[in-house]
């Protein structure tokens, strides 16, 4: 379910920037910068810790 999640949010999110590039709207900056500064960290900081947790689950 989690690598699922993780295939919807990345479609939406490319969906929604070509869809704002193709259109040429004032938003795709906003967009960019929002994508740049929360949701790629927060996607980063979600899959180490998923990453962590597997590991150190796995008796090491």
């Amino acid at each position: 379910m989690g690598g699922g999640l993780f295939l919807g949010y990345y479609y939406g999110a490319y969906v929604g920037y070509l869809f704002l590039a193709a259109t040429q709207r004032d938003a795709l900056p906003t967009f960019s910068t929002a994508m740049w500064t929360v949701v790629i960290p927060l996607t980063v900081l979600t899959l180490l810790g998923a990453s962590i947790r597997e590991w150190w689950g796995e008796g090491h």
